[in-house]
């Protein structure tokens, strides 16, 4: 079977990000040295969903609120086959809620999207604070255990609270997340939190692994370059080698543990009070971005669906992913399922056999060049991805993709042959059409 590709990056066989066996691929700063520079903004493209920019002097950094306490984890149709489970593996708290029971209504989904009614590539999910708190009250809480890889807020307007990174992402966290802080094999994660109020970075409550159960108030600046001796704006944010007062070397950094709160839902960047939250793998650059359904908890089982038609010279599939809407920063249960992870159009004969497809990766995308355009080359095909406006109270999710071109690459059915499509999430559930 011959299998035509967009790119090396773009058609792969089946992905189960994060499933059977999770991983990740890592996001801003570098290991635990200065040696790593390979730090890149985070998708800067998701500055809120209502705007490219922020606006409004940022405050300086005061005594916040008291965080609070860290929750409690609270007949098949032939051609639709029984759902698949690959039995997912979640390591993660969902960072608004701080359970693996409870999931906050995602107001703008990982992967393509309209952000002012324009296409844009969007490398994680926004989560909404509540609208009507009269305030920044809602808490993050780290999703897993690990260690403060990155941290800042923005020292101006036009400043990035991370080297690299604009100042439309905020006020930002990133945590890294080592094999040994989620199960064995693993690969490194590394989470990111923007938009957050403003920090008390003079005295973050923060761990150590040698007396991990002590919280105790961290001077961030000792060991980060939050501004003074030798901050530059290309190592803002990251760790210091050594101390900043005594310059003796650092040989451990601070540590938050699960559902440990870290942050308030903010503003900061953006237009209105979210959460953008993402989950890089084994590497903190951008395009190591995933879908973090990948890694939430929800459950597993076929919850989407899709069709074909043909529409004169193209061929489209939509996909849609059905789920309760409300309120932003509203709560519902783990049935939301956010997570397509590759589509596939086959052609198949009399026996059912595939005899060609073209598959495409969503994750992958994500590390072209330019995602931020609809408009890809599959192995000569034009495909066009075409997002349905979203928001919390959408009661799905829609992706139309549509084919250009399959007969110029001879994938068009003859005797007897038929298009089928398949569509598979993140633990390897698929629903097949044709």
């Amino acid at each position: 079977m011959a299998t035509w590709r967009l790119l090396w990056m773009l058609v792969l066989g089946l992905a189960c990000l994060g499933c059977v066996e999770p991983g990740f691929e890592p996001s801003l700063d570098g290991a635990s040295t200065q040696a790593e520079h390979d730090w890149t903004s985070e998708s800067d493209s998701d500055d809120g969903a209502d705007s490219e920019t922020g606006d409004g002097e940022p405050t300086e950094p005061t005594e916040p609120a008291p965080l609070p306490d860290p929750p409690s984890s609270p007949d098949p149709d032939p051609e639709q086959p029984n759902p698949q489970p690959s039995g997912c593996k979640f390591d993660l708290v969902w960072p608004t809620t701080g359970t693996d029971v409870a999931q906050t209504i995602v107001h703008d989904a990982y992967g393509p999207r309209l952000l002012d009614g324009s296409y844009d590539w969007h490398g994680g999910i926004d989560l909404p604070g509540h609208s009507d708190d009269g305030g920044f009250f809602d808490p993050v809480h780290a999703v897993a255990d690990g260690s403060i890889h990155a941290i800042g807020n923005r020292p101006s307007p036009n400043q990035g609270a991370l080297s690299n990174y604009g100042p439309s992402a905020g006020n930002v966290i990133i945590l890294e997340h080592a094999p040994a802080d989620l199960h064995p094999g693993a690969d490194t994660l590394y989470s990111l939190y923007l938009h957050l109020d403003t920090m008390n970075l003079e005295a973050f409550a923060a761990r150590f692994a040698d007396d991990i159960n002590t919280v105790v108030n961290v001077d961030l600046r000792e060991y980060y370059y939050l501004g003074g001796s030798g901050t530059t704006a290309e190592n803002r944010g990251h760790k210091r080698p050594t101390f900043k007062s005594s310059g003796a070397p650092i040989t451990a950094y601070p540590r938050v543990l699960r559902q440990d709160p870290i942050a308030i839902i903010g503003d900061s960047g953006a237009t209105y009070e979210h959460l953008h939250f993402e989950i890089r793998e084994t590497s903190p650059t951008s395009a190591h971005a995933r879908n973090p359904f990948a890694y939430l908890p929800h459950l597993d089982q076929t919850q989407h669906t899709a069709s074909l038609s043909v529409e004169g010279a193209t061929l489209r599939a939509l996909v849609e992913i059905p789920r309760a809407g409300g309120a932003m920063g509203s709560v519902t249960d783990l049935s939301q399922q956010l997570d397509i992870a590759d589509i596939s159009l086959q052609l198949r004969d009399l026996d059912n056999e595939v005899i060609d497809e073209l598959r495409v990766v969503l994750s992958e995308i994500g590390q072209l060049d330019d995602p931020d355009q609809p408009l890809l080359d599959l192995g000569g095909v034009a495909l066009t991805l075409s997002p349905s406006d979203f928001d919390s109270s959408s009661s799905s999710w829609r992706l139309a993709v549509d084919f250009v071109g399959l007969g110029a690459i001879g994938l068009i059915p003859i005797l007897g042959d038929v298009y089928v499509l398949e569509v598979t999430d993140l633990c390897g559930n698929k629903f097949t059409t044709r």
